[in-house]
């Protein structure tokens, strides 16, 4: 999620809306965020404000995101990172692959107009085993996710932060761990407290190597290409090595970022793409636990309709793609080890 000032003007336009002002005053209340330095505190001047001083209500991020969802659409929103012309068109053919095997621009096409997509055998069983075994041979360097940030740029002290909401374990991983050869044994992520013979472990992994840079990667430029508010710096990409433990952990529902069409709407820092890539080889069914719940639009949807659930059971070499700021997600409580590598492209 994106700083408390990057939102100020999407906050003061929704409340603007919401409050009947019309274009003139919804601007004007814009222009007022413009005079704002990000290191300013946020009050009214006597001379140009309101004769009273308005209270000042700090809002949650649940909060804020039903006030944005109420005014648009986030599917509408977030889809709009996309060159419809160009995902579109005869150039493309929806069987050309994207990322090989078999990601392909049909499954873009179907990002762009569900929201989310899934792609199995994105990696072979033995890519995943591997991964999923190293996880389980250095699961004592994974941390609870609710005492780390939530994002590599995040604070830890986010007050209206839950840390009841999520029980997995995480490790934040930084992609020049993979894009250099650097054969050291530190670690680009400032937050890494691995001893060296661990870090030496996953970072010299070859398998992991090739997720990152022949696969999420690749992935992320290819995104560029139909979606070019996508970075294709390493700055614009995220990486998380989870692992939910077989007594029931889970991450109740939430979204990953505010809606962002990545031009003039909604925030353009802010995370665009989320990819999960599953390493469960140990995974039967749904005994085991662990789906992702994804609530999204139904087909032939109208604005504000109800959102449907779908669950999408995480089994091994499987891959979801999601549009970051429209949906919502859990993950369902784990009764056997589960195993993820994730992405957010911004």
């Amino acid at each position: 999620m994106s700083s408390e000032f990057s939102l100020a003007k999407e906050i003061e336009k929704v409340l603007a809306k919401n409050r009947g002002a019309t274009d003139d005053e919804e601007q004007e209340a814009v222009d007022s965020c413009d005079s704002i330095s990000e290191n300013d505190e946020f009050e009214y001047d006597e001379e140009c404000g309101e004769e009273e001083e308005e209270e000042v209500v700090e809002i949650s991020e649940n909060e804020m995101l039903a006030l944005l969802d109420a005014e648009r659409d986030p599917f509408e929103v977030c889809s709009q990172i996309f060159d419809k012309e160009k995902l579109f068109g005869d150039e493309h053919p929806e069987g050309e692959i994207i990322v090989s095997p078999n990601l392909t621009i049909k499954h873009l096409r179907e990002l762009h107009q569900k929201g989310f997509v899934v792609i199995d055998n994105f990696i072979e069983t033995e890519e995943a085993n591997e991964i999923y075994s190293l996880t389980k041979r250095i699961a004592h360097t994974f941390k609870p996710a609710c005492e780390l940030k939530k994002s590599i740029e995040d604070s830890c002290d986010d007050k209206f932060r839950d840390n009841l909401a999520r029980s997995d374990l995480i490790k934040w991983l930084h992609p020049k761990d993979f894009t250099t050869n650097d054969n050291s044994s530190s670690s680009y992520c400032s937050h890494c407290t691995d001893n060296e013979e661990d870090i030496i472990l996953w970072k010299n992994n070859h398998t992991l190597r090739n997720i990152v840079l022949n696969k999420f990667k690749v992935i992320q430029q290819r995104l560029h290409e139909f979606a070019p508010c996508i970075k294709r710096e390493d700055e614009g990409m995220e990486l998380m090595w989870s692992l939910y433990r077989e007594t029931g952990t889970f991450y109740e529902k939430h979204r990953d970022s505010f809606p962002s069409n990545g031009k003039d709407e909604g925030p353009l820092d802010q995370r665009k793409v989320t990819a999960l890539l599953y390493l469960n080889t140990e995974w039967v069914d749904e005994n085991d636990g662990g789906m992702l719940r994804v609530f999204v639009k139904p087909e032939n949807h109208s604005k504000h309709t109800e959102r449907i659930t779908k669950e999408i059971n995480p089994i091994a070499c499987r891959l979801v793609l999601f549009l970051s700021g429209a949906v919502d997600h859990e993950v369902l409580k784990s009764f056997k080890d589960r195993v993820a590598l994730t992405s957010w492209f911004s």
